[in-house]
């Protein structure tokens, strides 16, 4: 039988090549593996030899994908509104910025590709590129050490410029619950997508301010953590260092 000659442009083997890796359907794989064979020049008696399939077979699904673009093994093409290029592209941006909704995804590729998606069209456009709706997977948090030796570097900057009756409060408020709450999010099949968590207390509403060259600490639980909350705390906290003067302004 004739050779055949290279029909795949670079982009359209590339995200063909990515979406074999990672198809778990052995029908499909079989399909992906005819057309990107027969791409490279391989007739169809030799992809027949190598994937044990029938001459005809392997003939159907080059010329289904070269028709319609066909892999999947539903009637039918998959109509994707994007090419390929932009395909690969929207497959890398939500593997690396994992996505909670489909219609935040629809409002990405309106803005970045000028396509509309429906609902329902985005939501096949998802499950055809192999991702799924699921929850990230937790993993321990982890101090990044670069980031810390900047912070300190800055606080010891400040210290100098800083008089001595005044001093350097780090203060937040913070919510402990239960546990770290974990959302779903479309993540590729075969693929995790970590969530570093915490430790788990009861619930509590606290305010809290460190000084680090005393280790005084100045905290409060509140019911809630409003403005009238953080104006009775910087009243407490303006008590513990009576020296320093402030002026306290809440808008």
């Amino acid at each position: 039988m004739e050779k055949m000659g290279l029909f795949l442009s670079e982009d359209d083997r590339k995200l063909l090549q990515v979406r074999h890796r990672l198809k778990k359907e052995r029908r499909v794989a079989y399909r992906m593996n005819a057309v990107l064979l027969a791409d490279s020049g391989w007739s169809y008696k030799e992809i027949s030899a190598a994937l044990l399939l029938d001459e005809e077979t392997i003939s159907r699904h080059v010329t289904e994908y070269k028709t319609f673009r066909k892999l999947d093994i539903s009637s039918g093409g998959s109509s994707s509104k994007l090419d390929a290029l932009q395909t690969l592209e929207l497959i890398t941006y939500l593997e690396e910025n994992t996505q909670s909704k489909t219609s935040l995804i629809c409002a990405y590729v309106k803005e970045q590709y000028g396509v509309t998606y429906s609902f329902q069209g985005m939501y096949s456009w998802l499950k055809h590129n192999d991702f799924s709706y699921k929850q990230r997977k937790p993993v321990p948090a982890k101090a990044h050490s670069g980031q810390q030796a900047d912070f300190i570097e800055f606080y010891n900057e400040l210290g100098k410029t800083t008089s001595e009756e005044e001093p350097i409060l780090f203060g937040d408020g913070v919510h402990p619950t239960m546990a770290t709450k974990i959302s779903c999010g479309w993540i590729r099949k075969g693929k995790d997508k970590l969530i570093e968590t915490t430790g788990s207390r009861t619930r509590m509403n606290l305010m809290g301010a460190l000084n680090l060259e005393t280790m005084g600490v100045v905290i409060e639980e509140f019911a809630t953590i409003d403005s009238k909350a953080m104006e009775q705390f910087f009243a407490r906290t303006s008590k513990v260092h009576p020296s320093v003067k402030t002026k306290l302004e809440l808008k």
